[in-house]
């Protein structure tokens, strides 16, 4: 009986063992042969994949006007570096220089919705309407959504530029109805580009910058609601932003890779197509300060009108009770007459 007992425990411990290898296998990524930090960012989503800057105090938050960010694209926005062993989105960078530009009563946020191997032409058009339905069924709307795509769909398929370009559109389109800014950035070279895609990437950025400057994006529809800004300041589909709400980044041009000094080639890039975490910080550099100067002068603009609707608000209420005044007066002259 004591024999049948310590084998049966030898068993048991045998399957404890072997259950919490299978676990372990399940959750270890070296076991199952995904980077570390894919099983975090996908099976354990990390909160600061959203970066939210405005001081500790939620009171003092709540009480701010808020400016929202959306990076929206594929493994550029995500930050794919090291193989996917690492993943370090420019927005982080973005973040840190543009909240130090921006005026105290404002709480800046930043969302960052990159997904790698994503196609403008599969996924990105359905996932990017889904966000936005979400964030306007809570009522909160981004102000940009900085739009970088299209390199998976001319490197991986036989889309054309023309294809990718009216994917574009699909997307633009949305953002415009939605309500917000969009910053729509060329592709980046590639290290030894196969000739046919590359002949594709310098046409399809052709394509997008005559598409932003011919403003062909001006032919969308009012949008359903106002943006978060303009909201928060108190505006709504009425106070819709009078400036053109389609912007290029030539990013291209703005971080290249064959007329980049090679010490600083090895510094910025990766593996030729993604970037590395240095590298993702100087990306998130220039593209803030290409929307600095649009975004500052809009905040003036928004704080203006505020500040005008504040006046008027205050003006009103003086002049009715003085007409309140005149009138009983009046009536009671009748009276006495």
């Amino acid at each position: 009986m004591v024999s049948l007992t310590g084998v049966a425990g030898g068993f048991l411990a045998l399957l404890a063992v072997v259950g919490a290898v299978a676990i372990a296998a399940f959750f270890s990524p070296s076991l199952r042969g995904f980077p570390a930090t894919w099983m975090e960012k996908h099976l354990f989503p990390d909160p600061n994949q959203i970066v939210l800057k405005g001081g500790a105090d939620k009171r003092n938050q709540q009480q701010r006007k808020v400016y929202r960010l959306l990076a929206f694209g594929d493994s550029l926005t995500e930050g794919f570096t090291e193989g996917g062993n690492a993943f370090h989105p420019y927005a982080k960078r973005l973040g840190d220089v543009i909240y130090k530009q921006m005026p105290q009563d404002w709480h800046l946020q930043i969302e960052e919705q990159g997904e790698s191997g994503e196609r403008v032409l599969l996924g990105m058009n359905h996932r990017l309407q889904r966000t936005l339905d979400e964030h306007e069924s809570a009522q909160r709307w981004y102000d940009w959504v900085l739009l970088l795509g299209g390199i998976n769909d001319i490197g991986g398929d036989d889309s054309t530029a023309e294809e990718v370009l009216a994917g574009l559109d699909v997307l633009v389109q949305m953002c415009l109805k939605h309500g917000g800014n969009v910053l729509l950035m060329t592709l980046t070279e590639v290290a030894m580009p196969v000739e046919a895609v590359e002949k594709q990437r310098r046409r399809l950025n052709q394509l997008i910058q005559e598409y932003v400057l011919q403003e062909k994006w001006d032919k969308s529809g009012t949008a359903a609601g106002g943006s978060g800004a303009l909201a928060a300041a108190g505006g709504g589909p009425a106070s819709r932003r009078s400036k053109p709400r389609v912007h290029l980044l030539d990013l291209a041009a703005a971080l290249p890779y064959e007329s980049m000094p090679e010490e600083q080639r090895w510094e910025v890039w990766d593996d030729g197509v993604h970037l590395t975490m240095a590298g993702y910080d100087r990306l998130g550099e220039v593209i803030a300060n290409a929307l600095l100067p649009l975004m500052q002068d809009e905040l003036r603009h928004i704080n203006a009108a505020a500040a005008i609707a504040a006046a008027a608000a205050t003006v009103a209420p003086a002049t009715t009770a003085a007409d309140a005044a005149g009138a009983a007066a009046a009536a009671s002259g009748k009276k006495q007459a």
